[in-house]
């Protein structure tokens, strides 16, 4: 016996819509939360650099993060490499880079990454749109970098332009 009761003709068709709308939804807040996790470590990150510009302090980093883990022990956003890697990011693009530009659809480990491995902003710009436009891991991104991808596309020979002014014969 069947204790499920018949379904209308599309339901399937029905559940996969749902299906697809759920998984949409879901990607989409994931990239809203992710994006103000990146403000808010911006803003932490230009704090630490107003506040060691004003104090000339170098060791604020270092107090900041035994103050944070101490009173929110559960949050591991606060180590001391991570407190130098906010104030990194926040010198190296501006607020609005995170709403307006692609490493704002970036993970935070893709973000050190680019931080870390690029002195240039053109160049981190050029590899964080790569990146998100792309799909790569901080793996790829990693290896990309590496071989020097941004240097290599559009060097390679090619007779586009050739083909591309040249006319049909006429006939």
């Amino acid at each position: 016996m069947n204790d499920v009761p018949d379904l209308p003709e599309g339901y399937g068709a029905f559940v996969e819509q749902l299906k697809r709308l759920v998984r949409t939804a879901r990607l989409r807040a994931t990239r809203v939360v992710n994006t103000e996790l990146l403000l808010f470590y911006w803003d932490i990150g230009r704090a630490i650099l107003d506040q060691q510009t004003a104090e000339g302090g170098t060791k604020v980093v270092d107090r900041l993060a035994a103050d944070l883990r101490a009173e929110f022990p559960k949050m591991r956003s606060f180590s001391r490499s991570n407190l130098h890697y906010m104030r990194r990011i926040a010198d190296a693009w501006p607020r609005s880079a995170f709403v307006q530009r692609a490493v704002g659809q970036l993970q935070w480990g893709h973000v050190t990454t680019l931080v870390d491995r690029l002195d240039n902003q053109v160049t981190r710009d050029w590899y964080s749109a790569a990146a998100v436009d792309r799909g790569w891991s901080r793996e790829v991104l990693v290896h990309r970098i590496r071989n020097q991808l941004d240097r290599r596309v559009g060097s390679a020979p090619s007779n586009f332009n050739d083909h591309r002014t040249r006319r049909p014969a006429s006939g």
